[in-house]
């Protein structure tokens, strides 16, 4: 594992562990035990899916310590990977949609789709689930090594409106005891149907090949 991996992983576990819900007391040093969910166009997903891979996330900084999870891309000259994209909003409201990544090793460029969003309003802002429609697009991406960056941007609209999404990606390759895996952060802001604009205070996506 190279220095930039190392320091790409250190960046993103913790955020990792803030979106999913905090962190357990114990790192368990086995490979991860994560869902494998179908990426864009296999349905809204549910919230126990979310709680299903904030469960295996909580492993991951023990995973990485105990080798489980090392820095590597695949030995094909492509690879796709499906998954989950999840961010909380300043507000405490937080999104959970599907999210597919086209890697393609040889040109050193990924791209890609998230979309299907459920969104799980904060109980400060009354509660409950709103699906949300929309793809938003994944562009401008560049693979360095084992690590990519690329651009996510685009419209959900639920019933009360449009909410335009501006992000950035920061993300890894990485081996998980033979389970290939694409996983990462994004950072960046919502403009809601009132023209207000809330910011991304912890966004990520873990996704399998």
């Amino acid at each position: 594992m190279n220095t930039s991996s190392l320091a790409i992983i250190a960046l993103i576990s913790p955020v990792l562990l803030a979106a999913c819900g905090g962190g357990t007391s114990e790192r368990p040093t086995r490979a991860l035990d994560l869902p494998v969910f179908g990426g864009v166009g296999s349905g809204t997903p549910t919230i126990d899916q979310y709680l299903a891979l904030a469960d295996a996330i909580n492993d991951l900084d023990g995973a990485i310590s105990a080798g489980t999870v090392t820095s590597q891309i695949p030995q094909s000259a492509t690879a796709s990977y499906d998954g989950l994209s999840f961010a909380t909003f300043a507000t405490g409201t937080t999104a959970i949609g599907n999210i597919t990544l086209n890697a393609d090793f040889i040109n050193d460029t990924i791209g890609g789709s998230s979309g299907e969003y459920l969104i799980i309003v904060d109980q400060s802002l009354g509660g409950g689930t709103v699906n949300a429609s929309g793809t938003l697009p994944i562009k401008n991406g560049n693979i360095t090594g084992t690590t990519f960056a690329a651009d996510m941007n685009g419209t959900l609209t639920t019933g009360a409106g449009n909410y335009v999404i501006t992000s950035n990606m920061l993300g890894a390759f990485a081996d998980n005891s033979g389970q290939n895996l694409a996983f990462g952060t994004y950072s960046g802001n919502v403009v809601n149907p009132d023209a207000s604009i809330d910011a991304i205070s912890s966004g990520a996506f873990v996704a399998t090949e």
